[in-house]
């Protein structure tokens, strides 16, 4: 079984250098509603830049998986 570290941003790190941890191979995925009102998913990097909008949470990490990223969730 896997096992991943969590890390909590705090104040010994700044945000570029806290986005730069698991940069460039993790990407996050968050829920996002679009302007029709549909919930889609969002991919970003590390420091926040969007990525991708996919239709579903499956194709969300199927996409990034296909680019050799680690994607992680974010409710």
């Amino acid at each position: 079984m896997a096992h991943r570290t969590i890390l909590l941003k705090d104040d010994r790190f700044s945000d570029e250098e806290f986005a730069e941890l698991g940069a460039p191979d993790l990407v996050y995925i968050r829920p996002v509603i679009d302007k029709n009102g549909q919930k889609t998913f969002s991919v970003h990097a590390a420091d926040g830049t969007k990525l991708a909008n996919l239709p579903s949470f499956s194709e969300a990490v199927l996409a990034a998986r296909s680019n050799e990223l680690s994607p992680v969730s974010v409710h």
